[in-house]
């Protein structure tokens, strides 16, 4: 991350963005979980807010949890050298100062300061008990 905040995406990140009305590729950010941001392409983000448009009927928790998600998004554009502008308070939501790492995962990618994510890769050291119960890797029905 520069000084002025801007983060460069790589190809394949940009591949996945939209091209707005000045013909320039855009995204969404919003706060990610454990500290990170998550960027979306707009038509994934789109896919999102459709799955959890029902959410407000539920639980309390779920509703307090889509609050804090839905009302952090912002739209981003990059800029010619393929930069995103990071805003100050996500900066400050992800500790993002000088080094990050850019994670791809599944339908988005996260952004992490360093530090954070050396944290996240400790715990990754068994990484068989990650799945267990959720069903991941298996087939769906």
């Amino acid at each position: 991350m520069d000084k002025k905040g801007r983060v460069f995406l790589p190809k394949r990140f940009q591949d996945s963005l939209t091209r707005d009305a000045q013909d320039s590729l855009s995204g969404v950010l919003t706060f990610g979980f454990e500290g990170c941001l998550f960027i979306f392409s707009k038509e994934e983000f789109a896919a999102l807010r459709k799955r959890h448009a029902a959410d407000v009927f539920s639980s309390p928790v779920t509703r307090k949890r889509n609050r804090r998600f839905f009302s952090k998004v912002r739209e981003f554009t990059l800029d010619g050298s393929g930069r995103m502008l990071v805003p100050d308070f996500f900066r400050s939501h992800a500790e993002l100062d000088g080094e990050v790492v850019m994670v791809g995962v599944s339908d988005h990618a996260e952004l992490w300061s360093s530090a954070r994510w050396s944290e996240q890769e400790s715990y990754e050291d068994d990484f068989d008990s990650l799945g267990d119960g959720d069903g991941f890797g298996q087939e769906a029905d």
